[in-house]
């Protein structure tokens, strides 16, 4: 019982000397602290290209997400714009329909309407050799 205690204690005693996101800290708008965990994180300095180009990205992450949430934030906007998107966007309906018809096993259900005779499971050859032996 007292090993089960191991994985949870090192995961609780590493949350507490992990630093934060930065891409959590971008969204909070803490831009400050987002940076220096991220040249942290990185071991290089400030004026990088890696993290220039990293922040830069960030950004526009974020922009886009907010774009997509028409500009509310927290996991409510994001969800409203998604299902905004699904229903005003011509590919995200077509591949909800294919997911859609996937979880429904509607190939499966057409294969088993269709199909002209039913076929029984198959073995492979060495099951069948091994019968034929007996």
């Amino acid at each position: 019982m007292a090993v089960q205690l191991i994985p949870g204690g090192l995961l609780f005693a590493g949350s507490l000397i992990l630093r934060e996101s930065p891409f959590h800290l971008f969204r909070k708008g803490n831009d400050k602290q987002a940076m220096a965990n991220l040249v942290f994180l990185r071991n290089l300095p400030e004026d990088h290209p890696y993290i220039i180009e990293e922040v830069m990205m960030a950004r526009e992450k974020l922009q886009e997400e907010l774009d997509m949430a028409d500009g509310k934030t927290g996991i409510k906007g994001y969800l409203s714009g998604a299902c905004k998107q699904l229903f005003t966007v011509k590919d995200m309906r077509h591949r909800m329909l294919v997911a859609a018809a996937e979880l429904a096993d509607v190939p499966g259900l057409l294969r088993s309407q269709c199909s002209p005779r039913k076929i029984g499971p198959v073995q492979p050859a060495s099951v069948s050799r091994l019968k034929s032996l007996n």
